[in-house]
């Protein structure tokens, strides 16, 4: 019988990205605006690093 490798995807948040979405937050929750989604977008994708790894 043929084994089956296995694949984990490891993913990894940068420091920042917690300060910065909980600034956006509150900055949305004191002026009452919504935020920009292209430019969060962006931010979360820079501060998202994703490694898929192969495990025979």
């Amino acid at each position: 019988m043929a084994k089956h490798p296995t694949i984990t995807l490891q993913v990894r948040v940068v420091w920042w990205l917690k300060w910065y979405m909980a600034g956006v937050i509150l900055m949305c929750w004191l002026t009452g605006l919504d935020f920009d989604e292209v430019k969060v977008r962006q931010y979360v994708r820079r501060g998202l690093r994703a490694k898929v790894i192969r495990h025979p």
